[in-house]
């Protein structure tokens, strides 16, 4: 049965099979509601269908800021999409994405903080995990869900076995200290903070300085100073190893020799 929107029947949402029929859609419900749309609107949403799924407001500026079209008039048509739920605005931790809107209850997004590579899902299984786990946890009956899962595709993944500054890693990731590079002092000055030779940290937030989470504690240090700190990234299947290993023999402090 085909939607209905204070009177105006469009096409059923199942049946947009091209991100090109979108400019259509959305120019029978402005014209229906009342809504101006810049006069570059074709264009703008021409180029939004050529560029990847996920797309930034620069990604489309970039594009079209040659033939003279205006950031304002981008955001104003993309915002109108997304009131017409034709597109959906993604807000990231790198910034806010736009795609054509994916129909299903549950969403997902899985992106790579390394190389910035989005994947998503929303077929059967989710909506099946989903709905089972909510009902047996809480009693809880889930309509719709859009999730952000932030973690390592299997090519960023695959390059980075070797140790890297602490400040190389991104929010969310975790390393073992591999080495410290400078004199004494400074050496004294991180030992104090508990960052030392094979402790397992994680990054909180490496924007301006570099928020690091150790034993329960946080501690901020400059990204100067982070950068001398060479850190082994660890994914979850060494984060599985470790905890297994400091449950069976205790959590062993090591110091640098």
């Amino acid at each position: 049965m085909p939607d209905v929107i204070q009177g105006l029947i469009i096409m059923e949402p199942s049946r947009f099979s091209e991100c090109v029929h979108i400019g259509e859609v959305a120019k029978r419900i402005a014209g229906y509601i009342g809504d101006k749309l810049p006069p570059e609107f074709d264009m703008i949403v021409e180029t939004f269908c050529k560029l990847p799924r996920h797309t930034t407001l620069h990604q489309i500026f970039t594009e079209l800021e040659s033939r003279g079209i205006s950031y304002e008039a981008i955001k104003k048509t993309m915002d109108l999409l997304v009131k017409y739920g034709l597109v959906q605005k993604l807000h990231l931790e790198s910034g806010d994405v736009y795609e054509p809107y994916m129909h299903g209850r549950h969403h997902i997004h899985y992106i790579c903080v390394n190389c910035g590579r989005i994947y998503e899902d929303s077929d059967g299984d989710i909506d099946s995990v989903i709905t089972n786990l909510a009902r047996r946890k809480f009693g809880f009956t889930p309509f719709y869900s859009r999730v952000n899962v932030y973690g390592m595709c299997g090519e960023c993944a695959r390059h980075e076995r070797e140790p890297v500054p602490l400040n190389y890693l991104s929010s969310g990731r975790s390393g073992i200290i591999e080495s410290i590079n400078g004199g004494k002092a400074v050496k004294n000055r991180l030992y104090a903070m508990g960052l030392k030779i094979g402790r397992r940290i994680e990054i909180v937030n490496n924007v301006g300085s570099v928020i690091i989470a150790i034993d329960g504690n946080r501690v901020a240090i400059g990204q100067g100073m982070a950068q001398k700190i060479r850190v082994r990234p660890i994914d979850i299947e060494d984060l599985k190893f470790q905890d297994k290993k400091s449950r069976s023999h205790g959590d062993s402090e090591i110091t640098e020799e």
